[in-house]
């Protein structure tokens, strides 16, 4: 591999990203950034914690009973939280690994 090559390869950073409103099948150039990377590897290993630690929220609130859910609906604070772990949850299930220089980012 010539220099330049290399050194371009290096250039190359990765993407966790998530698409509009879930819509897996939106164009990539109308995702959002969650977080850049500088190898897929490291995308991929925040991308399974991610997905880990929103699972493991939803086991906790699976797990509630009825009168938990009920005392969450009445706490703004917590249930604002839970919205948050929500949207979290889906972007989780929804994110991809893309490398900065994937050509799909600049179609329109």
């Amino acid at each position: 591999m010539k220099s330049r090559h290399a050194a371009a390869l290096a250039l190359v950073g990765w993407f966790l990203m998530v698409p509009p409103n879930k819509k897996d099948d939106a164009p990539l150039s109308e995702w959002f950034v969650s977080h850049s990377y500088g190898s897929a590897q490291a995308c991929q290993i925040a991308q399974n914690k991610s997905r880990d630690q929103a699972t493991a929220k939803q086991k906790t609130y699976d797990e509630m009973t009825d009168k938990q859910r009920r005392d969450l609906e009445h706490n703004q604070q917590a249930l604002d939280q839970e919205l948050t772990d929500s949207e979290k949850f889906d972007a989780a299930f929804h994110s991809a690994c893309i490398a900065s220089d994937d050509p799909r980012l600049k179609e329109k």
